[in-house]
């Protein structure tokens, strides 16, 4: 009986390294392809509608916006009316705007959360494994042929901020259908796209903070 269980007990050791030796030959070929689809895009825009829930406060709150991303540095975050302030990622720094304040902080200064919110850049637009050697990436096709990616922070500095970031990425390869960033175990943020745009144009000056002088 005892040889017989640890037979049994080899065999599943087997089963589960060769498991997840399959998935990891997985992932590489889905990030491998990401990355090829991903090479032609310039410009990503798109609606969307947020849902950030807050678990200490057992409360959800909606909002609705629009992304604009500009490869390979440049984001910009507009939560629509009500709540009506805007966000830039951009090389210089971090910088927001809305209709009582506004305010900017260069990468120094802004910490783990500029290098969280690039990744987050990568994630909807770039070349998913340059992420590698900071997240442990699982990469997976789905029965509908989109992509489903989920990065999990290897650096406990980057964990503190953010636990993981999951996209959904439609059959293109290219569109976001959806992400979500868990901030703990407790608050997440998730975010359904809609209208998405690919290599449209983009006016420069929507690009660029208010905090920031012009060129």
């Amino acid at each position: 009986m005892i040889r017989r269980r640890a037979f049994l007990a080899t065999c599943g050791a087997l089963g589960a390294a060769l498991l997840s030796r399959r998935a990891i030959a997985a992932t590489a070929e889905v990030l491998a392809s990401l990355r090829s689809a991903r090479q032609r895009i310039r410009t990503l825009q798109a609606r969307f509608e947020q849902e950030r829930t807050l678990g200490l406060l057992a409360t959800r709150v909606v909002s609705r916006g629009e992304l604009t991303v500009v490869l390979p540095g440049q984001l910009r975050w507009e939560l629509l009316p009500p709540d009506s302030i805007t966000w830039w990622i951009t090389p210089a720094g971090l910088a927001y705007a809305s209709s009582r304040s506004r305010a900017s902080a260069d990468r120094s200064a802004a910490g783990p959360m500029a290098g969280v919110l690039d990744d987050v850049l990568v994630v909807l637009g770039g070349d998913p494994t340059r992420l590698e050697p900071r997240y442990a990436l699982e990469a997976a096709l789905q029965p509908d042929e989109t992509v489903r990616v989920v990065a999990t922070p290897k650096d406990s500095r980057i964990s503190a901020v953010m636990r993981s970031i999951e996209i959904l990425i439609d059959r293109d390869l290219i569109s976001p259908r959806r992400i979500r960033m868990e901030e703990s175990s407790s608050d997440r943020i998730e975010i359904r796209f809609s209208d998405v745009r690919i290599n449209q144009p983009v006016d420069p000056a929507r690009m660029r903070p208010p905090t920031e002088p012009r060129p």
